[in-house]
């Protein structure tokens, strides 16, 4: 019996595991908490003769519960991979300083050049043998400072938190009280004694010559 529902459990999970195969955290979160969960409770239903009803409960507790913690994880993972991808695609069109090179011959003025600088950021900073490259092309130093205090990688993308909301893991232990028979003692009568009391006041008579 305690396979049976052991197996009905792992196909259960399996089940879950098929309908969010993009959420492999949530997937393998529900099946570990299933099964693990479906021991527990039949060790726990075992004392009380409910092996078979101790492994369904505490299955499907465990279920819900490792659903619900790898839906965090994945849900974390897939806002790092967001801001990965965000800043990949930001650095892509950070200033380079063959582009600073480019705008400064091609006669674009240092205004433009600093706000283009001061919006994309830059891809790397700049080192001593950057600097003298570029004043030696003719850049300005106000374009050489800007180039030193911009950001590096882009413009900066900061990622909403994502909010979780698990619903509470509800466990209910069941026990299995077996039904008291009565059991009938023999019951004696005993028939009541009837006392006599007698009064105390008493009546005489006497007679006088």
């Amino acid at each position: 019996m305690k396979i049976r529902w052991l197996c009905l459990l792992a196909v259960a999970s399996s089940c879950f595991g098929s309908s969010v195969q993009a959420q492999y955290n949530t997937e393998r979160g529900a099946v570990i908490g299933g099964l693990g969960g479906a021991l527990a409770g039949a060790a726990i239903g075992k004392h009380n003769g409910e092996t078979a009803g101790g492994a369904l409960i505490g299955g499907a507790a465990g279920l819900l519960g490792g659903a619900l913690i790898g839906s965090s994880v994945d849900a974390e993972q897939s806002r790092q991979r967001y801001v990965e991808q965000q800043y990949i695609a930001q650095n892509a069109r950070a200033v380079t300083i063959s582009e600073v090179l480019s705008m400064t011959k091609s006669g674009v003025s240092d205004a433009v050049i600093i706000n283009h600088i001061n919006q994309q950021g830059v891809q790397q900073r700049l080192e001593v043998s950057d600097v003298i490259l570029l004043h030696r092309e003719g850049v300005s130093e106000p374009v050489l400072t800007a180039l030193q205090r911009a950001h590096v990688g882009g413009t900066t993308v900061y990622a909403a938190p994502t909010r979780v909301y698990s619903q509470p893991v509800i466990v209910h232990d069941y026990h299995y009280v077996r039904p008291a028979y009565p059991v009938y003692a023999p019951h004696y009568y005993h028939h009541p004694h009837h006392r006599h009391y007698h009064s105390g006041t008493s009546f005489g008579f006497s007679f006088g010559h």
